[in-house]
């Protein structure tokens, strides 16, 4: 159940969240992005053809499992005192990708 006011935009974990996010707002007849907007913290190019088509905030996955990997294999690899290699940290910026299931927010009347 949605709050009163409701909300303008949800935000959500990954793709299969939002699908059922946008399954439920319309099956109280809520629209999606007329009503509100929908944005998922995931892309998964198979879900390319359901609609709306989603806005996402997507992340280079692959870039992060070549990062993971080298990161790992680093710390297997010892110093000449027998010290494992020194952690690491590394910083990927997500993307806005803007697609359909987003927009401006609905006009709507004052409650004053």
């Amino acid at each position: 159940m949605l709050t009163d006011p409701r909300p303008t935009a949800i935000i959500c974990a990954n793709n299969f969240l939002t699908l059922g996010c946008i399954r439920y707002l319309s099956s109280i007849g809520i629209e999606v992005p007329g009503d509100v907007s929908v944005v998922s913290y995931d892309d998964l190019e198979h879900l390319a053809m359901i609609y709306p088509f989603l806005t996402v905030v997507t992340q280079p996955t692959q870039q992060i499992g070549r990062i993971a990997a080298k990161i790992l294999i680093e710390r297997q690899m010892v110093d000449d005192q027998g010290a494992p290699g020194s952690p690491s940290r590394v910083e990927i910026k997500p993307e806005l990708i803007v697609r359909r299931s987003s927009g401006p927010p609905p006009v709507t009347a004052s409650r004053g």
